[in-house]
């Protein structure tokens, strides 16, 4: 099987607090942006491929590159990265060579991809891509074949206006892996239920969640053994967190206000403060904060903690960056032009002021994963106003 290894799936094999099925890490802002999702299905094997030192470079992608998402998808041992170029409706992909650089091919779609995950959908050992649509308002599954292609099988399912964000996860109990999207010019989520041979049924179904659903991300936050959704809320101030009862609905919710003018893009989560319960983090856009709300395992969750980092955060990502064995948390500085955040933690809930890291212009999405098999995390931004991506070594 193709190995996974997004932002999300990372943060579940470093967090060690049960199941993690994360979602769009990076959110969606001005023109639509998105991060990468995925389970710990998919995480690291011990056996990986290793290639070469991992060489810091930036390479071309399409026009307006909005989402990025690491993962296996030649079946090769090796990591490749893939990004949806929102601007150019394409992906562009690419693929490790083993020498710590990548060869570039583009594969083109339907529509305007703003976000990515990736998991084996249809079981067959070759990693797909789940693909929402924002200027024709669907979502969209592209069957990998092992080999670095991808195909569609069926006609996209329909969303709520402007699908910007994405994530799966087994909603109904049923062992099919379930996309859910957060809805941008909406109140709503819209979650489409998995199918044998990995399609999604129509019609899907949509939930009411809060004020331009920004960011999504799932995971269980309660006692009981089902998926959860958590979503950032830009014109809300606020994450709401979408309880499910395995039989796929959501009969309870709760909000966590992120403050006046927070205005957030983002979320992700992980277990920050090591007490094994999952918490809470969102890309502040408008008050140049990362919101953190510690959870408390049972549903619950404390006050917002803010944490400065640079000007109109919109994207983020978790991971142990610095390789001290505490998670960290990086954003991406949309209107600063050319820089990332990193927020180093101390494993119980603080973080050192922040530092940056000079990428492309415009940075809107990133993803964390051990892309070179040395056991430091290392960092892929896609930057969308130069229509690039920022390769970053983890520190050796």
């Amino acid at each position: 099987m193709g190995r996974l290894c997004e932002a999300a799936v990372l943060v579940a094999a470093l967090a060690g607090c049960g199941r993690l099925d994360f979602g769009d890490l990076a959110g969606r802002g001005p023109g639509g942006t998105s991060g990468d999702g995925g389970s710990n299905d998919g995480a690291p094997s011990g056996d990986a491929k290793r290639s070469a030192p991992l060489i810091a470079a930036t390479y071309p992608a399409g026009s307006g590159p909005d989402a990025v998402t690491i993962a296996d998808f030649n079946n090769d041992g090796l990591l490749d990265i893939a990004v949806g170029n929102g601007g150019s409706n394409n992906i562009t992909l690419l693929l490790a060579d083993g020498t710590g650089a990548f060869i570039t091919k583009t594969v083109t779609t339907g529509g305007s991809p703003l976000a990515l995950t990736a998991h084996d959908f249809d079981g067959d050992g070759n990693v797909d891509l789940a693909v929402p649509f924002a200027d024709n308002n669907t979502i969209a599954m592209l069957f990998g074949d092992g080999a670095g292609g991808f195909a569609t099988r069926a006609a996209g399912v329909g969303t709520a206006m402007e699908p910007a964000a994405v994530a799966f996860g087994d909603f109904n109990g049923d062992g099919h892996p379930d996309v859910v999207t957060a809805d941008y010019n909406s109140t709503q989520v819209t979650v489409a239920f998995g199918a044998s041979g990995g399609s999604l049924t129509s019609p899907a179904t949509t939930l009411n969640a809060c004020g331009e659903p920004a960011g999504v991300a799932v995971g269980r936050f309660n006692a009981d053994a089902f998926d959860d959704i958590a979503v950032a809320c830009y014109t809300g101030n606020e994450m709401v967190v979408l309880f499910g009862d395995g039989t796929g609905a959501f009969p309870t919710t709760t909000t966590i206000s992120t403050g006046a003018a927070s205005m957030p893009n983002a979320i992700a989560i992980a277990d920050l403060d090591g007490d094994s319960h999952l918490d809470v983090a969102d890309a502040g856009f408008g008050n140049g904060k990362c919101g953190v709300a510690f959870g408390d395992g049972n549903g619950g969750f404390g006050a917002v903690q803010s944490f400065t980092v640079g000007q109109s955060p919109l994207a983020i990502a978790i991971g142990d960056v610095d390789h001290d064995g505490n998670l960290d948390i990086v954003l991406a500085d949309y209107l600063s032009s050319t820089t990332i955040d990193v927020l180093h933690g101390n494993g119980t809930g603080g973080f050192a002021p922040f530092q940056t890291v000079t990428v492309g212009m415009q940075p809107d999405a990133i993803a964390l994963a051990d892309l070179d098999g040395d056991g430091v995390v290392d960092i892929v931004v896609a930057n969308s106003l130069s229509n690039n991506i920022s390769v970053i070594p983890g520190p050796n």
